[in-house]
């Protein structure tokens, strides 16, 4: 990977009070595409203690600002790199509180993305992940990387372009994997062809434990924003589908309530923004191939309660569930795979109406697809038949329907099928693990839209 330009821009905290001002130097880690490239000033947004400042200062591409910028403190960071004509070149954040104590020096690396294409950071790959890894977003900021053949987890963290190992030996298999936080740090894993949910915890989150579920093939997603995850189905003693839930939560993993008449493997649940409905997607020798349920009766039901599946009211046929993720506050996307291949956006609060669907880019198959219930998602990379592609498509609303269409102009650095993506609250994508002509894809990549505005 070539290096690119890493200045230091030099922020001067004049402390009230104090003789001697903390300075806080941020360090743009090297990225390709490169950043600054057309760059002639950078825009500083921070927040003082009393109100939100903006500051521009012009950029001559050597490094160090040393106008430099006063004020008591410094909280959510974010710089802008503006070209000539005022656009917006290419972005970084820094989340939280980050001022520096008086007459101190604290240094901080800030990842400064391309706008409008995917950038990768240095440092930032792992040569051994392969097929559908999972990455999770922690409450910090930072996501969890797991699954795609690896037994350990990295923590990932985009704004400054680190990562970092987490806790290693998790006993994950192959087989895709699905992740979800809980809100009190705690984080489950689980891989399709194994047995085990990983709970992944501890300072750090260097810890785990591994719970026995007995069965392989079974669906996790987060309940009510992360207050209980939700294990559901799957294969135990080799041939037998089961409809048992595990329920993880503040006094750990225990049994939840039967789904009477369904069982499924193959499949996979998502819960709308807010984890109040839910909606398993696909599975194998299941009747039907969709059902939502309320969060609220799985989480409050005793053993035995059971749950009643809704049939959707399109004409899909039963698909294993390739992936399923949150749309908004009402939708659900799945993406079910076999020999076709479907694109459907379901409604969990209208007893699971198909409000769109369509068959997928001509031979496109074990593409990735990703959204944070903010009412836009991303296909990503995939197999056309032929070769692993590089290709990002979006699915957001349009004049009282959705368009699904391809992102003109941007594509991977390297094409893959089968990677893991999540796409953040503040609308960037990120792409790990897949695998190309038979390798696994090292760099992990990261896409920052043209618009920041965008959901």
């Amino acid at each position: 990977m070539r290096p690119v330009l890493s200045p230091w821009i030099v922020v001067l905290l004049a402390l009230c009070g104090c003789q001697s001002p903390g300075e806080l130097r941020l360090r743009l880690v090297g990225v390709e595409p490169d950043p600054l490239e057309g760059v002639e000033s950078l825009r500083l947004r921070f927040f003082d203690g009393a109100e939100e400042r903006v500051v521009e200062l012009p950029f001559d591409g050597q490094g160090e600002l040393s106008d430099g910028v006063r004020g008591e403190v410094v909280v959510d960071l974010s710089v802008e790199a503006l070209s000539g004509r005022g656009g917006v070149v290419a972005r970084g954040r820094l989340a939280g509180d980050i001022t520096p104590p008086a007459g101190e020096v604290v240094e901080e690396s800030m990842a400064l993305l391309r706008a409008g294409a995917f950038s990768r950071v240095d440092g930032l790959e792992l040569d051994d992940v392969g097929l559908d890894p999972c990455l999770i977003p922690l409450p910090d900021g930072r996501l969890l990387l797991a699954g795609g053949g690896r037994t350990d987890a990295w923590l990932l963290d985009v704004d400054r372009g680190l990562l970092t190992p987490a806790a290693d030996g998790l006993a994950l298999t192959d087989g895709p994997c699905q992740g979800a936080a809980l809100t009190d740090g705690r984080v489950a894993v689980h891989c399709a062809d194994g047995e085990e949910l990983v709970i992944v915890h501890g300072d750090g989150y260097g810890g785990h434990e591994a719970v026995a579920t007995g069965r392989g093939g079974g669906a996790l997603a987060a309940l009510r924003g992360g207050e209980l995850v939700w294990f559901m189905g799957g294969e135990s003693d080799g041939d037998s589908l089961t409809s048992e839930l595990l329920i993880a939560g503040e006094d750990g993993v225990v049994e939840g309530p039967r789904v009477e008449g369904l069982t499924l493997a193959g499949h996979r649940l998502a819960c709308a923004a807010g984890g109040e409905a839910c909606a398993a997607l696909g599975g194998a020798e299941a009747e039907p191939s969709w059902w939502r349920v309320a969060a609220s009766d799985v989480a409050d039901a005793a053993g035995g309660y059971a749950l009643d599946p809704l049939v959707h009211d399109g004409d899909q046929p039963d698909l294993p569930g390739r992936t399923a993720v949150p749309f908004d506050d009402s939708h659900v996307i799945g993406l079910l795979e076999d020999d076709d291949v479907w694109l459907g956006l379901y409604d969990v609060r209208d007893d699971g109406a198909l409000v769109w669907s369509r068959g997928q880019p001509a031979g496109l198959t074990s593409a990735a697809a990703a959204a944070a219930g903010t009412g836009r998602a991303y296909l990503v990379g995939g197999h056309d038949g032929d070769t692993a592609t590089a290709g990002l498509w979006s699915l957001s609303p349009a004049d009282g329907t959705f368009l699904f269409a391809p992102v003109d102009g941007v594509a991977l650095a390297h094409p893959r099928q089968r990677p893991g993506a999540v796409m953040l609250a503040d609308g960037r994508l990120v792409v790990a693990g897949g695998i190309e002509s038979g390798q696994a894809v090292a760099p992990i990549e990261i896409y920052e839209p043209l618009d920041a505005s965008l959901p």
